[in-house]
């Protein structure tokens, strides 16, 4: 008969260069099966890298598990746009692999010269594979301006990302508003909002207007 308090597992980081810290992080055994045998565990989350398996019975010793490995990371695949007003106020669609399903889990920012003078994203969904998030309103960058998009594991770590996926520029190519006014509209008994200008496009379903501070 199995049971979980005989197991120990645990995890090692494979050095993937010379002098890489080692990392081991242990699992916590949550059931065992003896007729499908089987073992269940709970995974805690570590740095990203290859981890090598490790079961230790409390009788019998080491169980055999070359070749059992654990992949942890994240890896962004795809941003859009990566082009953006210069006053910011952008909605970035972010896809990837193993994001967190919380608001809080990813952080996002475009960077210029690493942290310092970043520009948040603010995060407006996420998911597993997929994070929107907004670039903070009320700046003032220039045309043509180059950073980088990167998306924080928990706030330590970024997922991996190639610079042809992740580069961001900034654009003075956005619409001008000339005139606001209101009317009401007996139809729908609605008051609406008129906006005039040039180089609007898009359609309602990608175009919005935010009236506040």
């Amino acid at each position: 008969m199995l049971d979980k308090g005989d197991f120990e597992v645990y995890a090692s980081r494979i050095a993937s260069s010379k002098g890489e810290e080692a990392v081991v992080k242990p699992m916590n055994v949550l059931a065992a099966d003896t007729a499908a045998k089987t073992i269940d565990v709970m995974f805690g989350g570590a740095p990203s890298g290859r981890y090598a398996v490790a079961i230790r019975h409390g009788t019998l010793g080491l169980i055999e598990t070359s070749g059992l490995e654990l992949t942890v990371g994240s890896t962004v695949t795809a941003i859009s746009p990566n082009v953006g007003s210069i006053y910011g106020g952008t909605l970035i669609t972010i896809t990837g692999t193993n994001f967190g399903t919380k608001k809080t889990d990813n952080p996002v920012q475009l960077s210029f010269h690493g942290g310092v003078g970043s520009i948040d994203c603010l995060v407006v969904s996420t998911t597993s594979t997929q994070i929107t998030c907004r670039v903070r309103d009320g700046l003032i960058r220039k045309a043509g301006e180059k950073a980088t998009l990167v998306t924080f594991l928990k706030a330590a770590e970024e997922a991996t990302c190639s610079p042809s996926i992740c580069g961001y520029t900034f654009t003075s190519a956005v619409p001008t508003v000339t005139a606001m006014s209101s009317r009401f509209d007996i139809a729908s008994g609605t008051q609406e909002v008129v906006v005039e200008g040039t180089g609007f496009r898009g359609d309602m379903a990608s175009t919005e207007l935010w009236v506040g501070t």
